[in-house]
């Protein structure tokens, strides 16, 4: 039952996340894990900043305003 439901998150997740936004938490989730929690919060801020500066955020903002389903492309 835990297998399916992850799957199903999973799946979510991906139907309606942007790509570089799943990325980049993978990525701060790995880094706390080996570098520890202090590590992955310096890391967080520019990372964010970086996120807010790509075409996938502009598609995100768009697609609300729009109140439609976002197509992100990963860029």
């Amino acid at each position: 039952d835990a297998r399916r439901r992850a799957l199903e998150i999973a799946h979510t997740i991906s139907d309606r996340a942007a790509p570089l936004g799943v990325q980049a938490t993978l990525a701060s989730a790995q880094l706390a894990r080996s570098g520890g929690e202090a590590a992955a919060f310096e890391r967080l801020q520019p990372e964010v900043a970086r996120l807010f500066t790509t075409q996938d955020a502009a598609e995100g903002v768009q697609s609300f305003v729009e109140r439609r389903a976002a197509q992100f492309q990963g860029a």
